[in-house]
């Protein structure tokens, strides 16, 4: 959960983005990152190119009376979204929505 103030979560993100990029394996980062201001907010994290916004384009994941907004975030590697499927299930008793992600099986990984 990121703060709700703008200055505050962008640092907070900006040390996500300086600790993801030591990170060399695969890597799934999810979570409410309260991103108010849209996508842009994320760019730190994604200017490097080793993560997707893989629920990009997806209904909103927050909902607060009329309020709509894809608060929730799940950012992965290029690697993991090829065999990765991500939804957003309602939660009727919460104003946040699930974010629920599979991970098909790589094919032939173990096939000699």
């Amino acid at each position: 959960h990121l703060s709700l103030a703008f200055r505050v979560r962008s640092r907070q993100i900006a040390e996500l983005a300086d600790w993801i990029g030591e990170e060399e394996g695969p890597t799934i980062l999810v979570g409410d990152f309260n991103v108010f201001r849209g996508e842009r907010e994320l760019l730190p994290l994604l200017k490097s190119g080793h993560l997707i916004y893989a629920n990009r384009g997806l209904e909103p994941t927050f909902r607060l009376g009329p309020y709509r907004a894809a608060l929730d975030t799940c950012l992965m590697s290029k690697t993991l979204a090829e065999q990765a499927k991500v939804s957003v299930v309602d939660q009727p008793y919460s104003d946040h929505q699930m974010l629920f992600i599979e991970l098909a099986e790589r094919m032939g990984a173990d096939e000699g």
